[in-house]
């Protein structure tokens, strides 16, 4: 009976500390945003280039104005983002505030829209300026 609880709570370890271990297999690169401007920001990127479409709203930080802060992103390969090429949507904060997102989505609402090569946003130093 005692071996059997060792091996319980070792598997009850071994699960809850694997956990953490494949996050980071999905979110192992970063992606900082400069904005430039005075408008508060949100963004969101997408591994689906050439569809344009607007995914949910997850994973996304609030961009001050004048400032810079960096998200966490899939790893940047052709494994992970189709054709190879990473999708970046900004949007201002007012307008996600004051709208549903079935609205944002339908009328696409969305202030900037880069669709960067992996390579160049890696040149970059995984850096997008806006505006």
């Amino acid at each position: 009976m005692k071996k059997f609880n060792c091996i319980t709570i070792l598997c009850i370890l071994l699960i809850i500390t694997g956990c953490g271990g494949d996050l980071r297999i999905f979110y192992a690169d970063s992606l900082t945003i400069q904005n430039n401007s005075e408008d508060t920001l949100m963004c969101i990127t997408s591994n689906l280039y050439p569809d344009t479409i607007i995914g949910d709203l997850y994973n996304t930080l609030r961009f001050l104005p004048y400032t810079s802060q960096t998200m966490s992103i899939l790893e940047l390969n052709d494994k992970n983002y189709r054709n190879g090429v990473i999708e970046i949507f900004l949007f201002d904060y007012r307008v996600i505030r004051e709208n549903s997102w079935n609205d944002i989505q339908s009328k696409y609402l969305v202030l900037k829209r880069y669709d960067l090569p992996l390579d160049s946003l890696k040149r970059m130093n995984n850096t997008v300026a806006y505006p």
